[in-house]
């Protein structure tokens, strides 16, 4: 980066700080408000209203109902000139009885603070600043009805935070698909004809005790957990139809194949056994793993250091996200912010109360800043802007779906 340009991005990123303080209020309101009125997803009416009432106030331009979803939107600004297009994603759903357990107060407002921030900028930066509320993230995966849509295709770099216990900035999403097994018997008398009966549950029960002994010879990033929907009507019933779901993980797609056709064909032996039908269904979109990009990263880290946080570079799981289909579309990152103290897990109640507590807040607070410094530096500086592009499409090109 050359000396002059330097020094443009270092003063745009010192107003950058002063517009994040200047809303501060307004992100803590906002964020405790959706701490107080969790909505799970699909839901999220509130909190639609909350966040584009806000980006309208702020200039930008509102459009909801995206692909269909009722409570997304997307929220744009143009700069002055032409440039490249940045898209902050929001994610405001809230879990059942567990309410803001994901953080999803904080990471929802870090993407509209930082939208924010970079709008009081419009007159000296080039290019178009968006903000997208993509809603569901923990039922429905709203971004890949974006995606389908084509949404993202008039995106350069989509950005966003998630919440955790520690500044990441490699966190790992796992490549993830939702598959229901509905095994089908035949209903008989459980004492009178047990022999005319075909046990649906028994195949429940042995795909459960076939996925426990693969468990055991699979890689240490796969995961697989499931939950029995329906097993039967009355212990006196042979039952004749039983359900399971199983979310299955992988830290890659090509792996996540490997282990899913294991999967089926314990329920394929799980079915043979017993003589019951089955039938192999999907209860969710899949998700691809998160691509991450290495000059985002740096860049991201860089900025939390120079606000006085330190990054964690470690790998760590936190689950799976749709944002991961979009990084395989685009240059995106995906840190994870510090709302919690270390070891809170998400989707507990402690990281649900951390989610309005101090830490939360001052996470709130860094994050938002550290984001927009980095979407700065992307509208700011050509060089960076075109090297992020570069090392995406290096990582593609290494990278197999």
């Amino acid at each position: 980066m050359k000396s002059s340009t330097t020094e443009i991005v270092l003063d745009l990123k010192r107003k950058i700080q002063k517009g994040v303080d200047d809303i501060s209020k307004d992100l803590i309101d906002m964020s405790n408000f959706l701490f107080r009125n969790p909505e799970i997803a699909g839901e999220e009416h509130k909190a639609l209203k909350l966040i584009t009432d806000m980006l309208e106030k702020k200039g930008f331009k509102i459009k909801k109902g995206i692909s269909d979803v009722t409570t997304s939107f997307i929220a744009t600004l143009n700069c002055e000139d032409k440039g490249p297009s940045i898209a902050f994603l929001c994610e405001y759903d809230a879990l059942p009885k567990l309410g803001h357990a994901s953080g999803h107060n904080i990471t929802s407002i870090i993407g509209v603070g930082a939208a924010i921030a970079l709008s009081f900028l419009i007159n000296k930066i080039p290019g178009r600043i968006t903000c997208i509320g993509t809603p569901g993230e923990s039922k429905f995966n709203s971004k890949l009805l974006m995606v389908d849509d084509g949404i993202f295709n008039n995106i350069d770099i989509a950005m966003i935070a998630q919440a955790g216990d520690r500044h990441s900035i490699n966190p790992i999403f796992l490549a993830n698909i939702g598959i229901q097994f509905t095994f089908i018997g035949k209903a008989a008398h459980s004492a009178a004809a047990p022999q005319e009966g075909i046990n649906a549950l028994d195949s429940i029960i042995m795909l459960f005790n076939s996925v426990y002994a693969l468990k055991q010879q699979m890689k240490d990033d796969a995961r697989i957990h499931g939950i029995i929907v329906r097993g039967g009507e009355a212990v006196n019933i042979i039952p004749d139809l039983a359900e399971a779901r199983f979310s299955i993980r992988a830290k890659t797609r090509n792996y996540l194949n490997e282990v899913v056709e294991k999967v089926k064909n314990c329920a394929r032996g799980a079915a043979l056994q017993t003589g019951a039908k089955l039938k192999i269904s999907y209860f969710e979109k899949s998700v691809d793993d998160y691509l991450g990009n290495d000059v985002l990263k740096d860049e991201y880290s860089r900025n939390l250091t120079s606000l006085g946080e330190a990054s964690d570079s470690e790998p760590k799981i936190f689950g799976s996200s749709d944002i991961g289909n979009i990084s395989y579309l685009i240059p995106t990152i995906c840190p994870v912010v510090k709302i919690a103290p270390r070891g809170v897990e998400l989707h507990t109640l402690d990281m649900a109360n951390s989610s309005n507590s101090k830490t939360g807040i001052q996470g709130l607070i860094i994050g938002t800043k550290a984001l927009a410094m980095t979407a700065l530096r992307i509208l700011a500086d050509t060089e960076f802007f075109n090297n992020v592009k570069s090392d995406f499409k290096k990582i593609k090109k290494n990278t197999i779906l």
